[in-house]
């Protein structure tokens, strides 16, 4: 039985083909039709957070480093099956990490150093933003956590929730902002994802405007 190789750049342009291929077939009056798209796109953001910010872990302090170590190729179960969080960056800290600088934290308590939490959290952000050359605007920043509450509720939380449809799926275009954002334009598959980026929105777009 042979086995196969998976680069995280390749795994993150088959989760942007996924989020295409959910929206092309998507029912815009279906609120779990944004299950998917959601899932999806905040899994190829993560990964594009830590593929961009990987090789410069040493820009950082050691506490933020542990969170871009890199993991060995082979899979060990005992291991890898017990993942913990603070092994690796939740999608809250990554939006919080990418939002204006000036702008309240989302969790406060991640911020560890010798200064006020506050003023360490508005180093980090700022560090992050020059290595990125990006930052999530206010509102974009709103609908990402919009879209995290979903998905926090489609995944984790067994409970009947109210959705507002059409504005989620509104919502969405923040999301595949981040992505586009985030896309380097020095890795081999770039024109991949940006062909594919264009094909979600193309996608979003007849959803939301009724074609």
């Amino acid at each position: 039985m042979g086995l196969d190789t998976i680069n995280p750049t390749a795994n993150a342009l088959d989760s942007l083909g996924r989020i295409a291929w959910e929206l092309e077939a998507a029912d815009r009056e279906n609120p779990l039709a944004l299950k998917a798209p959601v899932a999806w796109g905040f899994h190829a953001a993560s990964l594009f957070f830590y593929i961009r910010l990987q090789p410069h872990k040493e820009a950082f302090d050691q506490w933020v480093q542990d969170y871009f170590h890199s993991w060995a190729s082979d899979i060990d179960v005992q291991k890898d099956s017990r993942l913990e969080h603070r092994e690796h960056l939740g999608l809250l800290e990554i939006i919080d990490l990418l939002s204006e600088v000036e702008t309240d934290s989302l969790r406060l308590e991640f911020y560890q150093g010798w200064t006020d939490k506050m003023s360490r959290c508005r180093e980090l952000r700022a560090k992050v933003h020059g290595l990125l050359g990006m930052a999530l605007s206010h509102s974009e920043r709103l609908d990402l956590l919009y879209l995290l509450a979903l998905h926090n509720r489609f995944t984790h939380m067994p409970a009947r929730t109210v959705v507002e449809t059409e504005a989620a799926f509104l919502k969405l275009d923040s999301l595949l902002n981040l992505l586009e954002k985030l896309v380097d334009p020095e890795w081999e598959n770039t024109e991949q994802m940006r062909q594919t980026l264009e094909r979600c929105r193309t996608s979003l777009r007849a959803l939301t405007l009724g074609g």
